[in-house]
């Protein structure tokens, strides 16, 4: 009996590593090539009304080349200095599903961004999204 449960715990242990480690293989490795704005989305505005106050946010457009293609894509924070992850020519691990690109942070974190556009590297046109 002993073996047996022995043997089913292993084999779960088994088989949930192996779903772990296929579901981070959609992930590649890609680089921040620009990073620009800084600008504020949303402020506490001067108009007087009784809603309740929003707490300011700042949007970034990240340039993230995966392969031959440079997406540029929206990076919002709640913070005015955009994350040091995002630092020029810096290595991250992204994966591209429909219009949006998912980047993978430190601590198992996963990031949406919608993507703005797309572009060749090199080239000067948009690719159609």
């Amino acid at each position: 009996m002993k073996k047996a449960f022995a043997l089913c715990a292993l084999l779960s242990s088994m088989m949930q590593t192996h779903l772990l480690a296929t579901a981070r293989n959609d992930f590649q490795s890609a680089t921040v090539v620009s990073v620009q704005g800084g600008t504020q989305a949303n402020g506490s505005g001067a108009g007087t009304s009784d809603a309740p106050l929003r707490a300011d946010s700042y949007s970034y457009s990240i340039g993230i080349q995966l392969g031959e293609v440079v997406y540029q894509a929206a990076y919002n924070s709640a913070f005015n200095d955009v994350s040091p992850l995002f630092a020029m020519n810096q290595t991250v691990h992204a994966s591209l599903k429909g219009n949006v690109l998912y980047v993978s942070l430190p601590g198992n974190r996963v990031i949406p961004m919608a993507i703005e556009s797309r572009s060749l590297k090199g080239a000067g046109g948009n690719l159609s999204n």
